[in-house]
C-alpha cells in the first residue's frame, strides 16, 4: 500500500491543507519544529485506523471546521481508491471510493489493511523520538507479541482473550486464596457436611416418638369408644326426665277426647273455607257497582272530545307542515352561514391576489386553469438556471485558478532556467568530478602497494639474516664434521644450505608477482582539491534538481492547459444550455403573460400560491350554489304553506311564514291535546267493561262453593254451619295434640310402654342420670390428658417430618459437588486454553525472532561502522543485548544514548522489513534520528533508500540535512512544511 494524497478538511493546526505523495518510495517531510509534522502524522494514522472520540477531541481544528479529511492510497490487488474520515459522521467510521465508484465500509479498509489494528501499527510501521527510550523495558516477551501481530490478524483479540483467561483462572481458583469460586465452594462443601451429620442423628430420634405416638392413640380410642356408651346411657335418662310432663299431659287428652262423639259431620277445613268465601265475595260486589257507574261518566266525555277534533287527514297535513318548519329555519341559518363565507372567501381571496401584484382580480380566476405538467415545468426551469449559474460560476474559478497557477509555475520555470548552466560548461565540471571520484577510488591500492613494499624490505632483511646464519651453521657443521670424521655431518650441512636456497628462490619469485600486480602508472592528470570537488559535486546535483523540476513544471503546465480548454468547452456548451431554457421560459410567459415581471426563481412559489387560491375560489363558487339552493328550498316551503292553509280556512287573514307556523303549533297542540284525551277515555271505558265481565265471572264459583259447604254440614243456613262447625274444630284440635305428643314420646318409649311410664318413680330416674354423668367426668380427665400428651409428641414428629433441613441439606451438599465439578471441568478447560495461546505465541515468536534478529544485526553493524557485529534477543529478564568486534557483550542500558537509539531504530527497521512482504503497509519515522551525527546519518539515508525499494517510507524531521541528502539522490522526495502556529 502505498499514500498517493492527503486532503485535510481539518485535523489539530490543519485546515484545508493538501499533499501529494509522488511515486517514489521514500518521501522526507522536513519542517522546522512546531510546524505540524507530528500532527500530519496523527492524521496519517487516523484516515488509515480511526481515532476514539476522546483523542479524536484532541485534533479538532483551532479555528473551528469539520474535523477530518481523505487519503489516497494504492494497492496492487485494488488500485487507486480513497478514504475518508470525518469526526461526527458514522462515529468516526471510514468510507472507502473505489476507481469504479463504488462504496466500501469500515470492515473493508481493515481486510486491505490485513486486520491489523493502530497499536500492531505502531508497534512495526511507525516510531518517533519518544519510543527510543524504552528499549531497555523491551522483553522477550512485548517482541513476542509484536512478532504474533506480523504473523496473524486480529492481534488485539488474542490479547484480550489471554488477560480474560487469566483473569478467569485467577477468578475459579488459588491455592492459598479464599475468594475465589473453587476456593469458596470448597468452604461451603466443608460446611454443609458437617451441618447434614447434625441432622442425621436428630432423624434417629423419629422412629422412638412414632411408636409411643401409636400406643397413645389406641388408648384415647378405648376412652372414647366407652365414653360413647355411656352417653347414650345417660342421654336415655335425660330424656325420661325432659318427657315425663309430657306423658302426663297425653293421658289427659285422650280423656277429653272421649267426651265428643265418634262421628261429627263437617267440611274438611270447612269454617276456613267458609271464612275465605266470604272475604272474596263481599270486595267484588261492592266493585261491580262502582264500575257500572263509571262506564256511564266516560261514555259523556268521548261524545264531547269526537265533537271538537280535526279530521285524520287534516291532522296529518298539520303535523308534517309543523314539523317541516324546523327543516326551514335550519336552511335559513345555513344561508346566513353561507353568505358570510362566501363573503369572506372573496375578500380573501381579493387581498391575497393584490398581495402577489401581477394584476388579477377575483373575476379572472374564472377563466385560470394549470395542467397537470406546469409545476413540474417552472420547477425544472427554475432548477435548471440556477444549475447553469452555479456551473458557470465556478467554470470562471476554476479559469481563475488555472491561471494564477500557470502564472505562477511560469514565473517559477523562468527563475530555474536562470540558474542553469550552459551544457558544455557543466560536461567540464562533471568530468572533474569523476576524475576527482577515481582518484579516490585509487588511494586505498596505493596505500596497500606501500604496505607491500615494506613487507618486501623486510622479508630482504630475513632472507639475508636466515642465509647469513645458514653459512655459518653449514661451516661450523663442515669443520666438526672435518675434525670429527663424521662424513653425515657434511651431508646435513649440505641439505641445510639447499633448503635455505630453495626458500630464497620461492620468495624472490612471490615479490616479482607481487610487483607486477601493484605496477601502475604513475602519470597524474591534474586532480581538483576536495573543497572544489564537493563544490562541483554539489552544483551538479543542483543542475540535476533543476532540470527535472524544469521536466516537471513543463508536464504541469501542458496540463493545467488541458484543463483550461476543457473548462472552456464547458463553459460554451452552458451558455448554449442557457440560451435554450430562455427560450423555454418565453414560451411559459407566451402561455401565463401574468409572469412576464415574475422572476423564474420565483415561478414554483407563485404556482403553490396561485393553486392554494384557486382552490380557495372553487370553495367560494361551490358555497354559492350551496346558498341558491337552500333559498329556492325555502321559498318553495313558504308558497306551499300559505296555499295549504288558504285551502283548509284555518286562518282568517294572511300572516307572516313565522306567525303562520305559531298559530299551526298551537293548533297542533291543541288537537294532540284533545287526540290524547280521547285515546284515554276510550282505552279506560274498554278496561272497565272488561272490568265488569271479569267480576261476574269471578263472583259464579264462590256462590257455588258456599252452597256445596251447607250440603256438606247437612245444614241451611250460615248460623248452623257456624255452631257444628266450632264443634268439629274443637275435636281436630284434641286429635292433632294427642298425635303430636305421641311422635314426642315415641322418640323415647314406646306405644306399649307409655301406659307403664306413668307409675314410674322420677326419683329413680334422676339417681341412675347423676350416677353415669360422674363416670363420664373422670373419663374425660383421663382422656384430655391422653389426648395432651399424644398431641406434644405429634407436635415434634410434625416438626421433623415438616422440616425440610435434612433433605434440603443433602440436597445442597450434592448440588455443592455438581457445581464443583462443573467449576474444576471450566478450570480445566480454561487452563488448557491459556497453555494452548502460550504455546502458539511461542511459535511465531521462534519462527520470526531469529529472522529480525538477524536483520537488526545486520543493520546496526552498519549503523556502528563494524563496531557492534551481532544482536542478541533478550532472554529470561534480561534486556537486548549486543556484541562489539572484540566478543565482549553489552546490555541495553551499558550502550551510550547514541548507540541505543541506533540499536531501537535497527530493531524497528528490521521488523518492518520482515513484516513487509505480508502487510505492505507505508512505514512512518518522526525526527527519530535526533542523536545521530552526520555519518550515522548518511548511512541510516541509505539504509531507508534501500528498505523504500520494497515498501514506501514517510521520514518526519526537522534537520535540514535530510533535505540535502535527498536532494542529491534521485528518487527522493522531499515535502517541506512551512505552516506554523
Amino acid at each position: 500500500m502505498r499514500v498517493k494524497r492527503a486532503n485535510i478538511y481539518g485535523f489539530g493546526k490543519w485546515q484545508d491543507y493538501q499533499i501529494d505523495f509522488p511515486d517514489t518510495s521514500l518521501v522526507v517531510i522536513n519542517g522546522a519544529n512546531e510546524s505540524g509534522k507530528s500532527t500530519l502524522r496523527q492524521f496519517l494514522l487516523f484516515m488509515l485506523f480511526g481515532f476514539p472520540p476522546k483523542k479524536r477531541e484532541l485534533y479538532m481544528p483551532k479555528t473551528g471546521g469539520r474535523m477530518g479529511g481523505q487519503l489516497t492510497v494504492s494497492t496492487e490487488s485494488d488500485g487507486v481508491f480513497s478514504i475518508e474520515r470525518i469526526h461526527d459522521r458514522r462515529n468516526g467510521e471510514a468510507v472507502c471510493w473505489l476507481a469504479d465508484g463504488t462504496v466500501m465500509d469500515e470492515e473493508w479498509l481493515k481486510i486491505r489493511l490485513n486486520g491489523i489494528d493502530e497499536k500492531t501499527y505502531n508497534s512495526i510501521f511507525s516510531f518517533d523520538a519518544k519510543q527510543l527510550t524504552t528499549l531497555d523495558n523491551i522483553s522477550r516477551e512485548q517482541l513476542g507479541d509484536v512478532l504474533l501481530g506480523i504473523g496473524m490478524a486480529g492481534t488485539e483479540k488474542i490479547y484480550t482473550i489471554e488477560k480474560e483467561l487469566e483473569n478467569e483462572l485467577n477468578d475459579l481458583f488459588k491455592p492459598q486464596g479464599r475468594r475465589p469460586t473453587i476456593n469458596e465452594c470448597l468452604n461451603e462443601i466443608a460446611r454443609h457436611y458437617t451441618k447434614m451429620k447434625e441432622l442425621e442423628i436428630r432423624e434417629i430420634a423419629y422412629n422412638d416418638k412414632k411408636r409411643t405416638e401409636r400406643e397413645l392413640a389406641e388408648e384415647i380410642n378405648l376412652l372414647q369408644r366407652e365414653l360413647v356408651q355411656l352417653t347414650h346411657k345417660r342421654d336415655s335418662y335425660h330424656k325420661l326426665i325432659d318427657m315425663y310432663p309430657l306423658i302426663e299431659d297425653y293421658h289427659h287428652t285422650v280423656r277429653e277426647l272421649s267426651l265428643y262423639p265418634e262421628q261429627l259431620t263437617f267440611p274438611e277445613n270447612g269454617f276456613t273455607r267458609y271464612q275465605q268465601v266470604k272475604e272474596y265475595v263481599l270486595p267484588l260486589r261492592s266493585e261491580l257497582f262502582a264500575v257500572t257507574n263509571q262506564l256511564k261518566d266516560y261514555h259523556e266525555h268521548l261524545t264531547m272530545i269526537q265533537a271538537q277534533m280535526l279530521s285524520a287527514s287534516v291532522l296529518e297535513q298539520l303535523k308534517y307542515t309543523v314539523a317541516s318548519f324546523d327543516s326551514y329555519a335550519i336552511t335559513k341559518k345555513q344561508m346566513e352561514e353561507k353568505n358570510k363565507e362566501v363573503t369572506h372567501l372573496k375578500q380573501t381571496l381579493t387581498n391575497e391576489l393584490s398581495t402577489l401584484e401581477i394584476g388579477f382580480t377575483v373575476d379572472n380566476l374564472a377563466t385560470l386553469s394549470f395542467p397537470f405538467h406546469v409545476e413540474e415545468t417552472w420547477f425544472r426551469l427554475k432548477q435548471e438556471l440556477e444549475q447553469i449559474e452555479q456551473e458557470k460560476d465556478n467554470i470562471a474559478n476554476e479559469l481563475s485558478r488555472i491561471d494564477h497557477q500557470m502564472n505562477q509555475l511560469l514565473t517559477e520555470r523562468n527563475k530555474l532556467e536562470n540558474e542553469q548552466i550552459e551544457e558544455h560548461s557543466l560536461g567540464q565540471f562533471i568530468q572533474k568530478v569523476e576524475k576527482k571520484e577515481a582518484h579516490n577510488q585509487r588511494e586505498p591500492e596505493t596505500y596497500k602497494q606501500t604496505q607491500w613494499q615494506q613487507f618486501i624490505e623486510n622479508d630482504k632483511k630475513i632472507n639475508h639474516r636466515t642465509l647469513v646464519i645458514a653459512g655459518i651453521l653449514s661451516a661450523l657443521i663442515i669443520l666438526v664434521g672435518w675434525f670429527a670424521n663424521q662424513p653425515l655431518l657434511l651431508l646435513v650441512s649440505i641439505v641445510l644450505v639447499s633448503i635455505v636456497v630453495f626458500f630464497q628462490s620461492i620468495s624472490k619469485r612471490r615479490n616479482k608477482w607481487m610487483d607486477n600486480l601493484f605496477d601502475v602508472d604513475e602519470a597524474r592528470t591534474e586532480i581538483i582539491s576536495d573543497d572544489e570537488y564537493y563544490e562541483l559535486k554539489e552544483m551538479v546535483s543542483r543542475q540535476e534538481q533543476i532540470k527535472q523540476h524544469i521536466l516537471s513544471m513543463n508536464n504541469e503546465l501542458h496540463q493545467l492547459e488541458v484543463d483550461r480548454l476543457k473548462r472552456k468547452e464547458r463553459q460554451r456548451f452552458f451558455n448554449q444550455k442557457k440560451s435554450a431554457t430562455d427560450q423555454y421560459v418565453q414560451e411559459e410567459i407566451a402561455a401565463y403573460p401574468f409572469l412576464q415581471g415574475v422572476s423564474v426563481k420565483h415561478w414554483p412559489l407563485l404556482y403553490r400560491r396561485l393553486s392554494v387560491i384557486l382552490d380557495k375560489y372553487e370553495q367560494m363558487v361551490e358555497k354559492e350554489e350551496q346558498f341558491n339552493y337552500l333559498c329556492n328550498q325555502n321559498r318553495n316551503y313558504e308558497q306551499d304553506l300559505f296555499h295549504w292553509i288558504e285551502k283548509k280556512g284555518l286562518m282568517e287573514e294572511k300572516q307572516t311564514i313565522e306567525n303562520a307556523v305559531v298559530f299551526l303549533k298551537e293548533l297542533l297542540k291543541e288537537q294532540t291535546r284533545l287526540s290524547n284525551q280521547h285515546d284515554h277515555y276510550t282505552q279506560l271505558f274498554k278496561q272497565l267493561n272488561e272490568q265488569e265481565r271479569e267480576l261476574n265471572r269471578k263472583l259464579l264459583p264462590y256462590n257455588e262453593e258456599l252452597q256445596q259447604l251447607f250440603s256438606i254440614a247437612a245444614v241451611t243456613n250460615e248460623e248452623d254451619f257456624l255452631k257444628k262447625g266450632k264443634q268439629a274444630e274443637a275435636k281436630k284440635q284434641l286429635n292433632d295434640k294427642l298425635i303430636q305428643l305421641k311422635k314426642q314420646l315415641e322418640t323415647v318409649v314406646t306405644n306399649s310402654n307409655i301406659n307403664q311410664l306413668e307409675e314410674t318413680d322420677i326419683a329413680f330416674i334422676k339417681g341412675k342420670y347423676d350416677q353415669i354423668t360422674q363416670t363420664m367426668t373422670e373419663m374425660d380427665g383421663l382422656l384430655e390428658s391422653k389426648r395432651q400428651a399424644l398431641a406434644d409428641i405429634r407436635s415434634v414428629i410434625h416438626h421433623l417430618e415438616n422440616s425440610e433441613d435434612f433433605s434440603m441439606m443433602k440436597h445442597r451438599y450434592a448440588n455443592d459437588l455438581d457445581r464443583l465439578q462443573h467449576l474444576a471441568k471450566k478450570w480445566a478447560v480454561l487452563t488448557v486454553a491459556k497453555d494452548k495461546l502460550t504455546e502458539t505465541k511461542n511459535v511465531y515468536q521462534d519462527k520470526y525472532l531469529p529472522k529480525v534478529i538477524e536483520q537488526t544485526s545486520t543493520y546496526f553493524r552498519r549503523l556502528t561502522f563494524g563496531r557492534y557485529v551481532q544482536v542478541y534477543p533478550p532472554i529470561d529478564k534480561h534486556s537486548i543485548q549486543v556484541e562489539d568486534e572484540r566478543g565482549i557483550r553489552f546490555t541495553a542500558e551499558q550502550l551510550s544514548q547514541g548507540t541505543r537509539d541506533q540499536l531501537y531504530v535497527a530493531l524497528r527497521i528490521a521488523l518492518s522489513t520482515l513484516s513487509n512482504s505480508d502487510a505492505n503497509l507505508p512505514f512512518f519515522i518522526d525526527d527519530a534520528f535526533v542523536h545521530f551525527d552526520h555519518r550515522r546519518e548518511q548511512v541510516m539515508f541509505d539504509i531507508l533508500v534501500e528498505v523504500s525499494n520494497n515498501q514506501q517510507v514517510i521520514v518526519f524531521t526537522y534537520d535540514q540535512i535530510w533535505k540535502d541528502y535527498a536532494n542529491k539522490r534521485s528518487g527522493v522526495f522531499v515535502k517541506e512544511v512551512l505552516t506554523t502556529d
